[in-house]
């Protein structure tokens, strides 16, 4: 595949997936909350699980709902109920979900944490961008350490 093929395909499943998004999308919002299904499914997890299960965990599992039909057919396997471009459209979206839903979390704890003034510590890996900590929490970031016991600078 050329260069220009690869973008026709890329362009292909970018607008498959804007319309996926958009069109699916329209039936979930409450009160224009575009995540409000991903909380409501992980209240209602939590209950059944008894643990607590966040809005991103919803995410990942609908995410591999879709990866899994598309590993089967990588590996040759016809897939009958959605074709495979269909399919990574999808998987598409949730990545897409999954980061919004991470943005929010971030600058929800660190709102609550600082007042928006938090500061990600770790170098090379969390990519700190638009001022929030992309690193979901990870142990060694000083800000996400602070942010989780309430002292983050």
């Amino acid at each position: 595949m050329n260069s220009a093929e690869f973008v026709a395909i890329a362009k292909q499943i970018d607008d498959e997936a804007s319309t996926a998004l958009r069109t699916k999308g329209e039936d979930s919002p409450v009160n224009d909350d575009r995540l409000s299904n991903f909380t409501a499914t992980a209240e209602i997890a939590s209950l059944i699980l008894n643990r607590d299960v966040t809005p991103a965990e919803v995410a990942v599992i609908f995410f591999i709902k879709h990866f899994i039909p598309l590993v089967k057919f990588a590996e040759g396997t016809e897939l009958v109920s959605e074709p495979p471009l269909g399919r990574a459209a999808d998987a598409q979206n949730y990545i897409k979900l999954m980061y919004a839903i991470g943005a929010e979390t971030l600058t929800d704890t660190r709102n609550d944490a600082t007042g928006g003034t938090g500061k990600c510590t770790v170098d090379g890996w969390c990519g700190m961008r638009d001022d929030l900590c992309w690193c979901w929490g990870e142990p060694d970031c000083d800000w996400c350490r602070n942010a989780s016991s309430g002292s983050a600078e």
